[in-house]
């Protein structure tokens, strides 16, 4: 948040495990593209009259420039990215699917701005893509992966629906992400195999909910140059709680618990008590 009278900046750190962006409504003509969906999401805002801020340093109320901006260090090795396919119509109380196409790229690029003002790229690699097919009140899911073989340095796309998984190439997964408008036939009956595959691919851009990229350069490992010990006396306690459980499970003296469950029947009205 930026006030423009003191040109006071208060910036709030939020962890984050998924990146949430809007999907254009129903009935959007064009075709959205992921980057532009991103860039959205970072684009500066100016809060208006209903909601203006109250500046921390200057304490006067002002509709203040807000930004969401990544700093360098919240750039996972996988980054989830959730398209938000699910609304709600307060108008009509009914909950909807959003099924607007957005083209996914292969490779993304991931920008934060170094302390010297320059934007900085991270390179992404798409390796997952989760689609949900149906309405906001119920459907089916499919997966496409990569798989990669790391001793042969290759990779294999697969198309996973529930138990029949498909093997799919590099290249008609990013026909069907990538391209604004797939080509697909529209005669399924009479298809081939192949047309149908196409067609199902196609409708991944109308689909996509859940995608999983990988970081192509992950960030070293960095471990703090001095780490917090514990106190000797809690130390001792753990080392000798560990000492009893080994011994006794030497022993063969920590087994499972099992419950059993009593089940007791009613005895029916009129039936003697003294009698079989």
């Amino acid at each position: 948040l930026h006030c423009p009278e003191c040109k006071h900046t208060q910036k709030t750190l939020n962890k984050y495990n998924c990146l949430s962006v809007d999907v254009p409504a129903n009935g959007t003509t064009t075709t959205s593209s992921l980057p532009d969906l991103l860039a959205r999401l970072t684009a500066r805002e100016i809060l208006d009259e209903d909601n203006r801020w109250k500046c921390s340093n200057c304490q006067a109320r002002v509709c203040a420039e807000k930004r969401l901006a990544y700093p360098s260090s919240s750039f996972p090795d996988n980054l989830c990215i959730q398209l938000k396919r699910f609304s709600f119509d307060r108008a009509t109380f009914r909950r909807l699917k959003v099924s607007s196409s957005v083209t996914i790229p292969l490779q993304l690029a991931m920008q934060y701005q170094s302390p010297s003002g320059g934007m900085i790229e991270i390179p992404y690699e798409l390796t997952g893509v989760v689609c949900h097919f149906g309405t906001a009140l119920g459907g089916h899911y499919r997966a496409i992966v990569r798989c990669h073989d790391t001793s042969q340095s290759t990779s294999q796309w697969y198309e996973c629906d529930d138990e029949i998984i498909s093997p799919i190439t590099e290249a008609e997964l990013e026909e069907a992400l990538s391209n604004a408008h797939p080509s697909v036939s529209t005669t399924m009956a009479s298809s081939t195999s192949d047309e149908r595959k196409k067609h199902r691919l196609a409708l991944l851009q109308e689909n996509a909910y859940l995608l999983f990229y990988h970081r192509r350069t992950p960030e070293p490992l960095t471990l703090p140059r001095k780490l917090p010990m514990l106190p000797p006396s809690v130390m001792t306690a753990i080392q000798d709680e560990n000492e009893v459980y080994l011994q006794l499970q030497r022993l063969g003296l920590i087994r499972q618990q099992l419950v059993e469950l009593a089940v007791v029947f009613p005895r029916p009205r009129g039936l003697d008590d003294d009698k079989d």
